[in-house]
Parts: structure tokens; C-alpha cells; sequence
């Protein structure tokens, strides 16, 4: 799962785009993985709602333009994987890590504020750092009721 979030992160930094090619057979593992441990729909589904149905309201209310469609599944992907704490702290400091390094490069005269960042290349790294990292994330689910 590490070697396809990096992929999608490196794919979608270069071109914009996370291919279902690579998504679909993501979501099938973490399916699988999440039913092998136990988790039964019940638990399963709510995280990839929770996710997915925050980056369809902005998909829906920019048409497109704030984050794509791939955005959205990826999001649903990573809620599959994780519980919906981890989800929403993936989630979180994704927004964190793009907030920053979309300040760096326009500090560095490199980007405006029109200049289009990958979203997807972000969460895919944080989800494939929370893979690495999962006991470490765990910590931080503590806070999630403090920061929604």
C-alpha cells in the first residue's frame, strides 16, 4: 500500500492526475485488509463516507476547479484503509503540509495564488507516512474532537 500511495503522490505531483488504474486496485486491497482484520462494512464504510463526501461538497461546489474527482476517491481509498480519526487526521494534515509548501513556493516567487497545487500528491504522502507511522498517528486522533 506504501509503494501505491508514493506512486499516486509522485504521479499526481507530475501530472495533475490519480488514475483510477492505480485507485481501483488500491481500494480492492484495503477492502480486503479491512474485512481480514475484522471490520465489518459497518465500520468500513462510514470513514470512506466521511472522506469522500467532504471532498465531493468542494468538488460539487467549484465545479472542478478547487480539487479534481480524483481527490475524492482517493479520499474514500484512505477512509477504507484507516478508521475515521486517522482518516480525518490524514486529512487534516494534508491540508496542513499543501498550506505550507503552497506558502513556501509563493514566498519563493515560484507560484501565485492561482497556480494549482496536487492535493492527491499530499494525502497520498501523509496516508503513506500513517502506514509507516501508525502508532505515531494514533496520538494524534486524540485531538480530532478538539480540531472538528
Amino acid at each position: 500500500m506504501v509503494f501505491g500511495f508514493v506512486t499516486l503522490a509522485a504521479y499526481d505531483a507530475r501530472t495533475l492526475i490519480l488514475p483510477d488504474k492505480i485507485i481501483a486496485p488500491m481500494a480492492v486491497v484495503a477492502v480486503l485488509l479491512a474485512l481480514g482484520r475484522g471490520d465489518g462494512v459497518d465500520t468500513i464504510l462510514p470513514a470512506a463516507f466521511l472522506a469522500s463526501s467532504l471532498f465531493a461538497i468542494l468538488y460539487g461546489v467549484s465545479r472542478g476547479s478547487w480539487v479534481g474527482f480524483g481527490d475524492v476517491k482517493l479520499a474514500a481509498l484512505i477512509g477504507v484503509l484507516f478508521s475515521y480519526q486517522i482518516t480525518l487526521t490524514i486529512v487534516f494534515l494534508a491540508i496542513w503540509l499543501a498550506a505550507g509548501v503552497g506558502a513556501v513556493l509563493m514566498l519563493a516567487g515560484r507560484a501565485t495564488g492561482k497556480t494549482p497545487l496536487p492535493f492527491g500528491a499530499f494525502l497520498a504522502t501523509v496516508a503513506a507516512i500513517a502506514i509507516l507511522y501508525i502508532n505515531e498517528f494514533q496520538f494524534f486522533t486524540g485531538f480530532i474532537p478538539y480540531i472538528f
